[in-house]
Parts: structure tokens; C-alpha cells; sequence
């Protein structure tokens, strides 16, 4: 590696070391550098960008529009490197650095909020992400977007990532986005099919726990819901009789989670 290639590519410094990311001492020193390449990177390719002046003008805003999709490519992929940095090892102090360190990056350009997440990242990361970024509340302008996806991942992301905000920020626009994760179940409940109902829950159940202790003004409804999934794997489990079932079965879990939620929240089925 040299200072030149590193200005090129600023996600080679990421070949490092791993030792480094559990480092109390160099790793605030490999945020700085860090911070000087992916800089000096930016500057770069705004700078070539310049330089080819003689492009016809037809072609000008095309290359102004693949620079700035490179520089916001980079910019997403040290956001997602850093919150693995945070899942594979486990020092508190390096989590916190990693996300002071997005938290700037998401100030300085909004946008970038929404492209990480619109990628999303690993749904055991967000409620670090949620409680050490400041700047996460503005996922809630975007995050009914997600939701919104055909993909099952996303929709499951993203109602995982609102009742994280819901827990953290407890102000109106959170409970509109409860409300609506509420309602885009309950249509979904009847559009899918069962095997993708099923899917679905059994990755949020626990944050519909959450919701509904939360938000009391809706946990009987959350709680209809829950019941009436529950009923579903029952059947299902049952038309499935046939074949053999162990105590550990997707279905018997999903109905076994759902009970301790419902307990939890002294609401019994």
C-alpha cells in the first residue's frame, strides 16, 4: 500500500490487522487516518471530475452523477464495515468510536442514513446502532419506506428497527410508525402465504413484545394479531401430522414465543 493507491481506495485500510479493531489505543488512530483518506478520496474524485472539461455536455452530468455515486458507494460501505467491526468483536470502547465515527458521517450527509439502511445490516447491530448513534432518529422520515419493500428481510428490518427508535425516542412520529407497522401486518396476514406469515413473525415477535408494552393504547390489538398467527402455525402444525414434528419445530417455537410474549405483557391467551 502507498499514500497514492490509498487515495484511490480509502477501504483498503480495512486489510489491517484485525488486532487493531480491539485496540483501546490505535484504533481512535485508525479513525483519523481513516478519516483523512476517505477525505482526501472525496477531493479526488471531484477533482478529476473537474479536470475533464473537454466531455461534452451531454456526458458532464452522467460523469458528475457516477463521481457522486462512487464517493456515497464508499461512504455506505465504511458505515457497514464499522457496524460489523462492532458485531465481531466485542470491546465497548471500539463500539462507541465506530459509532461516533457514523454518527458524524450521517450528519454531514443525510442521505447516507437512508442508503445504509435501505441496504440494511445484521438485526442483532440495531439496538447498538439505535442507542449509540444520535442521529438515528432520522430514520424515522424513511424507515415506513422499508417497510413498504416486497422483500421479506426488509419488511422484517424494518420492524425491528422501529421498535428499537419507538423504545429510544418515545415522541408521536414513533407511534405513527407503530401504528403503521400494526396495519401493514394485519394486510399482510391476508396477502401472503402462510410459510411467508410465518417467516415474517417468527423474526418479530419480540419487538411486537416490545411494542406492546410501549404502547399500551395498542397492545390489545398487537395481541389479537399475535393470537390469531399463533392459531395459524397451530394449524398448520396439525395438517402436518403426518410428518414428524420435534418439540424444537419452526411452528412449535413461533407458538411457544408467542405465549411468553403474551405473558409477559399479563395478557393471557
Amino acid at each position: 500500500l502507498n499514500h497514492e493507491l490509498l487515495i484511490e481506495q480509502p477501504l483498503l485500510l480495512f486489510r489491517c490487522d484485525e488486532r487493531l479493531f480491539e485496540n483501546d489505543i490505535l484504533f481512535p488512530c485508525f479513525l483519523r487516518v481513516l478519516r483523512f483518506y476517505m477525505s482526501a478520496s472525496r477531493v479526488f474524485l471531484l477533482q478529476k471530475l473537474k479536470m475533464s472539461q473537454s466531455v461534452r455536455e451531454d456526458q458532464r452530468g452522467e460523469r458528475e452523477e457516477l463521481t457522486q455515486s462512487l464517493i456515497g458507494t464508499q461512504d455506505s460501505a465504511v458505515v457497514q464495515i464499522l457496524l460489523e467491526i462492532c458485531g465481531r468483536f466485542k470491546n465497548v470502547f471500539v463500539h462507541r468510536l465506530c459509532c461516533g465515527h457514523i454518527h458524524q458521517m450521517f450528519i454531514a450527509d443525510p442521505i447516507l442514513t437512508k442508503l445504509v439502511h435501505f441496504q440494511c445490516y445484521s438485526l442483532n447491530l440495531i439496538p447498538l446502532a439505535v442507542r449509540e448513534i444520535p442521529s438515528m432518529h432520522i430514520c424515522l422520515e424513511f424507515v415506513h419506506e422499508i417497510l413498504a419493500l416486497a422483500d421479506i428481510s426488509k419488511r422484517v428490518f424494518a420492524i425491528v428497527l422501529i421498535a428499537e427508535l419507538a423504545q429510544q425516542y418515545k415522541i408521536e412520529s414513533s407511534f405513527v410508525r407503530v401504528e403503521l407497522v400494526l396495519d401493514v401486518l394485519t394486510t399482510l396476514s391476508r396477502a401472503l402465504s402462510t410459510d411467508e406469515n410465518l417467516i415474517l413473525l417468527a423474526k418479530t415477535v419480540p419487538s411486537l413484545g416490545r411494542l406492546m408494552c410501549l404502547f399500551p393504547e395498542i397492545a390489545a390489538d398487537i395481541a389479537h394479531f399475535l393470537i390469531r398467527i399463533s392459531a395459524v402455525a397451530g394449524a398448520r402444525l396439525a395438517t402436518s401430522a403426518t410428518v414428524l414434528k420435534t418439540g424444537t419445530c419452526f411452528e412449535r417455537r413461533l407458538m411457544a414465543d408467542v405465549r411468553n410474549i403474551l405473558f409477559k405483557c399479563s395478557i393471557s391467551v
